[in-house]
């Protein structure tokens, strides 16, 4: 039968991959350096089987999959499944996008409204902070995991360390807000984008933000058709 892909993450070292299908619920585990069989890491013996997003902690050997409430590690060697971390994040949409924080011990899950922090090993969760403006779709955290920028209404900016949102860009209200977002590679700027064929660049003054400002882009839509 036909597979349909929901979701897809590469390891940090471009050797590894997940990928998640729907209709039958599956995730697999790929080694694009070996000719191996994929590792099928089962969903029936889970509460939660769907599966929504993807990470890996390499350091820890695991790979992460979220579902709803619910946050599955495996092993990356076995497929197996080593715990299940009950997450409570509000709304029936459940876990949008997940990152696992430099260290490989902590994961950054993200929700509607809320932003949440779990410990891998003992499944607590360390820090919870919310704010109406978020969506719950897509998020991006700096390289050094201390600071993380949130799409939605408003595109919000997080020091993780501080624990509270440094700055709310109203400027970038669009539409259904900001779908996409990005650091630069020194943290200094940040992206975003969403309806309307615009892209935002933001200047990030650290730890000084009252200085921060914008610069817009209008961007012509591009459509991309399959081949025949």
């Amino acid at each position: 039968g036909l597979f349909k892909i929901v979701g897809l993450e590469l390891s940090d070292d471009n050797r590894l991959a997940l990928m998640g299908y729907k209709e039958p619920e599956e995730c697999f585990l790929f080694d694009l350096e070996s000719k191996q069989k994929p590792l099928r890491l089962s969903s029936h013996q889970l509460a939660d089987p769907v599966f929504r997003t993807a990470a890996f902690s390499l350091k820890k050997g695991l790979a992460l999959t979220a579902g709803r409430k619910s946050v599955c590690l495996w092993d990356l060697k076995t497929g197996s499944l080593q715990k299940e971390i009950q997450v409570t994040v509000p709304g029936s949409t459940g876990v949008g996008c997940m990152q696992v924080l430099p260290g490989g011990e902590q994961v950054l899950i993200l929700g509607a409204c809320v932003l949440q922090i779990y410990h891998l090993e003992t499944r607590e969760c360390t820090l919870t902070l919310r704010e109406k403006a978020i969506q719950g779709l897509g998020m991006a955290v700096s390289e050094d995991g201390r600071y993380v920028l949130t799409e939605g209404h408003k595109l919000c900016l997080w020091d993780l360390r501080a624990g509270r949102c440094l700055r709310t860009f109203s400027e970038a209200q669009a539409g259904w807000g900001n779908i996409c977002t990005a650091f630069s590679a020194d943290g200094k700027f940040g992206l975003s984008g969403g309806e309307l064929s615009k892209v935002y660049l933001w200047k990030l003054h650290f730890p000084e933000m009252k200085k921060a400002g914008s610069l817009e882009f209008d961007l012509h839509p591009i459509i991309v058709k399959p081949p025949i």
